[in-house]
Order: C-alpha cells, then sequence, then structure tokens
C-alpha cells in the first residue's frame, strides 16, 4: 500500500469508511479528481407454480392452503388424504419443481396463498403482523445470519422467497426458475415479474428490490440482521403480494439481491451489479429501481423520520414525488444523494454509495432509495427482531406502495439525468434533521450526548438555515452545497454511534 494511498484509508476511516470490511474503491471522474467509493458508517444512510404431479408437494401437510380452490386434487402427491384440496381445479401450474418439500415454512394457516386469482377478494400483505412474520423468519437464530452461501442460513432464506412468490401467484422473472446466480461469486439474487395490465407499457419495468443478505456473525456472535435487511425484504415482499392481485399498468420485477454485504459490497460480485451487469429485463426499458435498505428503524429513541433518496436524477421521478401522500404518523424527507454520499478531504472527492441503488445510478437508471440510515445497532449482534419499530415500518410498507404505483401508473417515461440537483429542497431537508435532532426527546436527549456536540448541530443548524434562504434567493454558493452535506452527515455521525462525538463534530 503506497503511502498516498494510506493517507486516504486513514482520512476515510475517520469520517465513515470502512478501511477494514469494505476496501475502497477509485475511479477518476471526467474532469479527473480522483473519486473513492466505499460504504462508510456516518452517513444516511401470475404463474403460480406449485407442481401438480411434482412428487415433492409435502404429501401429508395440512398447511396448503385450506379452502383454497386452486389446489389440484387430482394430483395423488397433494396430500390424498386432506379435505381442503379442491375437485375439479385447474390453476395450479404443472411441472414447477419449487414447492419446498416437507417445509414447515410454506405460511401454515395463512390466508395469503393465491391472492393473485382475481376470482377471489383482495387479500391484503401489508399488515403488521405479516411484517413481522417475514421479518421473524429471516432474522431468527436458525437461518445464521444469512451470510453469503451458507446452507443452513442464506438458501433456507432463499427457498422461503421463493416459497412466498409462489404463494402469492408471482412468477419467476426468467423461465423457469427463480434464481439467478451469481457467476464468479457464492451469492444467488431472487427474481419475480408482475406483467403489467397495459400492453403498451407491460414492457417497461419498475424494480422494488432489497438485499436479503448479511454478515453471518459477528466478531464470533452470531448476526441476525432484522433491521439489515430483512425488515426491508418484508416490505418488498408484501408489496408485491399486493400488486400481484391489483397489478398497475407497467411490469414490476421485485427482486431480492444478494451478496450486498462485505466482501461483496461494490464489487461485480455484490448481487444488485451482477444483475445490472446481466439484466433479466433491459436496462433500456426499466424506468425506476427502488432499494430498500435499514427500514423500521429508529436513529434514537421514537425517531419517526424516514429518508428517499435519488429522485433528484430524475425530472419526472422529482414530480411525482411531490405528490406521493405519506401516511399519518411519519415524517418523510426527501434529499439528494449527495447530502449521505459526497465528502471533500485535501484535493480528493469522496463518494460513499450506500447501497444497491449505486448499481443502476451507476448505469443511468433512475433510482429511489428508502432507509431509516444506520443507528446504533447495525452490523452488531443486538440487531434482533425486538428493536424493529413495526408499526413504522408498517407506515414505510404503505409508503413504499404509494410510490410504486404512482411511478408504475404513470402515462410518463422518466428519464436520467446524473448532474440533477435541488438543492433548495436538501436545505429544507437538512434543516428538519437538525431540528429534530435538536427538539426535547430528540437525538441529543436520546442519546445523552454532550454540551458541547449540541452547541455544533446549533452552529449547523444557524448555517443550514441560512444557506436555505440562500438557495431561495438564488445567491447561493458551492460552499452552502457543502454546509448542507456536512450538517447532515454529522447527525448520521452521532447517531450511528460508530465513531466518537469529537470525529462526528471534526466533520
Amino acid at each position: 500500500m503506497s503511502d498516498a494511498r494510506l493517507v486516504v484509508l486513514v482520512l476515510l476511516a475517520a469520517v465513515g469508511c470502512s478501511t477494514t470490511e469494505e476496501p475502497p474503491r477509485y475511479y477518476y471522474a471526467p474532469a479527473g479528481d480522483p473519486i473513492v467509493y466505499c460504504k462508510g458508517d456516518a452517513g444516511i444512510t401470475g404463474d403460480a407454480h406449485i407442481n401438480t404431479g411434482d412428487t415433492d408437494v409435502n404429501p401429508g401437510d395440512t398447511h396448503v392452503n385450506p379452502g383454497d380452490a386452486h389446489v389440484n386434487p387430482g394430483d395423488t402427491h397433494v396430500n390424498p388424504g386432506d379435505t381442503y384440496v379442491n375437485p375439479g381445479d385447474t390453476y395450479v401450474n404443472p411441472g414447477d419443481a419449487h414447492v419446498n418439500p416437507g417445509d414447515t415454512h410454506v405460511n401454515p394457516g395463512d390466508t395469503h396463498v393465491n391472492p393473485g386469482d382475481t376470482s377471489g377478494p383482495f387479500v391484503e400483505h401489508i399488515t403488521q403482523s405479516n411484517l413481522e412474520r417475514i421479518t421473524g423468519y429471516l432474522a431468527a437464530d436458525a437461518l445464521q445470519g444469512r451470510d453469503n452461501g451458507s446452507p443452513g442460513g442464506l438458501v433456507a432464506a432463499r427457498q422461503f422467497l421463493i416459497n412466498e412468490l409462489i404463494l402469492c401467484d408471482i412468477p419467476s422473472a426468467q423461465t423457469g426458475t427463480y434464481e439467478q446466480p451469481i457467476v464468479g461469486g457464492t451469492g444467488t439474487n431472487v427474481l419475480g415479474r408482475i406483467t403489467g395490465t397495459n400492453p403498451s407499457l407491460a414492457a417497461r419495468h419498475v424494480i422494488i428490490s432489497a438485499h436479503y443478505d448479511h454478515l453471518g456473525s459477528c466478531d464470533g456472535d452470531v448476526c441476525n440482521g432484522a433491521y439489515d435487511n430483512a425488515t426491508a425484504v418484508a416490505a418488498v415482499l408484501s408489496l408485491a403480494c399486493e400488486l400481484s392481485q391489483n397489478p398497475p399498468t407497467r411490469s414490476v420485477l421485485v427482486a431480492f439481491w444478494d451478496s450486498e454485504e462485505p466482501p461483496d459490497f461494490l464489487e461485480q460480485t455484490m448481487g444488485s451489479d451482477y444483475y445490472a451487469t446481466h439484466p433479466i429485463v433491459p436496462l433500456a426499458q426499466t424506468d425506476v429501481a427502488i432499494v430498500l435498505d435499514l427500514m423500521g428503524g429508529n436513529l434514537w429513541s421514537n425517531n419517526q423520520e424516514h429518508v428517499v433518496l435519488g429522485s433528484e436524477l430524475s425530472p419526472q421521478i422529482h414530480s411525482l414525488m411531490a405528490a406521493a401522500n405519506p401516511p399519518s404518523g411519519i415524517n418523510i424527507y426527501h434529499g439528494g444523494l449527495h447530502l449521505v454520499e459526497k465528502m471533500m478531504y485535501l484535493i480528493f472527492v469522496v463518494t460513499n454509495p450506500w447501497s444497491d441503488y449505486d448499481s443502476f445510478r451507476d448505469r443511468g437508471v433512475p433510482v429511489l432509495f428508502m432507509s431509516d440510515g444506520q443507528n446504533r445497532y447495525y452490523h452488531t449482534p443486538e440487531d434482533e427482531v425486538g428493536i424493529v419499530d413495526f408499526p413504522k415500518l408498517l407506515r414505510e410498507a404503505k409508503y413504499l406502495r404509494t410510490i410504486t404505483e404512482l411511478v408504475a401508473n404513470s402515462a410518463v417515461t422518466p428519464t436520467f439525468n446524473g448532474e440533477g440537483t435541488d438543492y433548495l429542497r436538501d436545505a429544507i431537508t437538512a434543516q428538519a434533521i437538525l431540528q429534530a435532532a435538536l427538539a426535547s426527546g430528540g437525538m441529543v436527549d436520546s442519546l445523552n450526548l454532550s454540551t458541547a456536540t449540541e452547541n455544533v448541530l446549533i452552529s449547523d443548524l444557524t448555517d443550514v438555515s441560512a444557506a436555505k434562504t440562500r438557495f431561495q434567493n438564488g445567491t447561493a454558493t458551492s460552499n452552502d452545497v457543502w454546509t448542507l452535506r456536512s450538517a447532515v452527515q454529522r447527525v448520521m455521525c452521532h447517531a450511528g454511534g460508530t465513531y466518537d462525538a469529537d470525529t462526528c463534530n471534526s466533520l
């Protein structure tokens, strides 16, 4: 390692780029400024495939959707003694081998089997109980932290997701399989597809996605990753099961990415990056990639703020987000990705991507990144189901439904503008974040931050408010943009707890 690179790594480690878990990658922008990519710790971060003739469909299993009219009774292998099998039904798709034999996690007793059947009533999936069920399964000790390629963990998680897509009547995105193995890596993406209802728009797609892998262990302890990222998977899956019953005009690709965590982050073996390099749906037909990472969490006690970043990169998506009304009880902050990504040290402009959205943004696809940011449970053994704010997750999942339906039903085709900005909106967001952090019971109180830190945040609020005024009257400079970035990143640094207060205050 050269001395120059060592200096850069020391600077990165001091401000939010983990040099131990995820080594930086170096690129050069057209202007010649070196850009360092790393994942930091201090920023904000109907095809039903139940096989009628398949001997694997768990004979004798009483939980193959009792009362459902769509299980084919003519098959001697579907629990021959079960009085709930409906005679004469032809809807179960023969020839599919994806139903997990004998697996007790195929939604026993769940009333949402076959919700894609338009002959029955709409079945709600975005419910707190369903979000708890999915999160609880994925973050259970039995899955061993869902590390890449672990047979007891990630393979079980993958099969669970495939089973859920089958039960929700969501067909695979590729012929014959839901799985996209990552060639050269150890992971496998899980991909389903809901066909749009408008023949002239069905070839265009909206991606709803979340990574389903986690770390496996943290310093020898199992890390179950409820917040990172089982909750986001639960939100995407629940929405997908509702969209399958009432599809939008565009098609929807339902994607569960593998290998987002180290050592694959920002590498070619990262699940989303592999997909973007080997897309099932051409990227030119992908109108937006919606990525969820870290949902249903609080940066401090009862923090009901949620961040949506990236709409500045598409004027059409930007306009649609202005029309997206959130559920009551949650504050939605829209902002530019630069607020949490961009840092400047010496001659270096550092770009610090946070999640799978980077795979699409870098290839000119509009993105929306939804997150609650890195809290003090992030990448620790304490990231268990008990720390999830499920009422908040429910509100976030409902908001996901709102924005997905707005985009997927829009008459306009989004375009990508990699230089897009809305600095006034960013200033409003930065101001609101600081006000929430400084409010009674906010971050300073909840995390027992020092008076010195409180004074730094008060100074930030003063500077951001002044910058907002300059953005309003058209007199802002690039220094005002950096003021916004530093203030937001400082709040996230203190909330995350990875670095000491002095380091956070020096941003």
